[in-house]
């Protein structure tokens, strides 16, 4: 499971609009966290009701400078990838050395992203609203909550 945090908030920064732009991060042993909120919408807009979700859910990985360099290039390559540029169009509404707040928006769902992060931290937020009502034509909504905190260089226990 090495990395696999990792990997999935650089394909998330990528998707949500973010700019080729390098991103600094310190090699050595990180603790993440993240938490999942599910939400519906009822059929005539009026109420939005919790419905599940998870964590927080704290994991410690050793990201080491490959690391980093792998998961920037797969960045890369996901920003220039033409099938995800014709199913969403990604727009960024602001962003910084340090911010990043876009919207993609795919045939089936919509992701506002907001993206800080330092050398020795990050949070994303991220809030998805799927386009196809459910059964009883509520709308399905999630928010999912991330935060990652560099802890030391060295990766020893």
């Amino acid at each position: 499971m090495k990395v696999w945090w990792f990997l999935v908030l650089l394909c998330t920064v990528a998707l949500s609009g973010a700019t080729a732009a390098p991103w600094k991060m310190e090699p050595g042993l990180w603790e993440f966290t993240d938490r999942l909120r599910n939400f519906e919408i009822n059929a005539d807009v009026t109420k939005e009701v919790e419905n599940g979700g998870s964590g927080p859910n704290i994991q410690r990985e050793c990201i080491t400078e490959d690391d980093v360099k792998k998961a920037s290039d797969s960045r890369h390559r996901v920003l220039k990838n033409p099938a995800i540029a014709k199913r969403c169009k990604r727009t960024t509404i602001s962003e910084t050395p340090s911010l990043t707040d876009a919207v993609v928006e795919c045939k089936d769902s919509i992701d506002h992203t907001l993206f800080f992060h330092t050398a020795h931290s990050f949070t994303m937020i991220e809030d998805r609203t799927f386009t196809e009502p459910l059964a009883g034509g509520e709308i399905a909504r999630s928010a999912i909550y991330q935060h990652a905190r560099w802890l030391r260089a060295s990766c020893d226990k």
